[in-house]
């Protein structure tokens, strides 16, 4: 198991991922809580995304 900060660097790489395609990577290698911390990093993402793009894109 990798310790500390570590573990939400590496969830951060898969992106909306970590949450369905890369999600049982995550538990093999990291356990229970690096598992928990990849399902919550893909929620985010998907849910902030759509919201927050249009905003990126007008910005010049």
């Amino acid at each position: 198991m990798i310790a500390g900060f570590r573990d939400v660097s590496l969830v951060s790489i898969g992106g909306a991922t970590s949450m369905d395609d890369t999600l049982p990577i995550y538990r093999l290698y990291m356990g229970e809580t690096g598992g928990f911390i990849a399902f919550i990093n893909g929620f985010v993402i998907t849910m902030v995304l759509p919201e927050l793009l249009p905003y990126v894109i007008t910005i010049k």
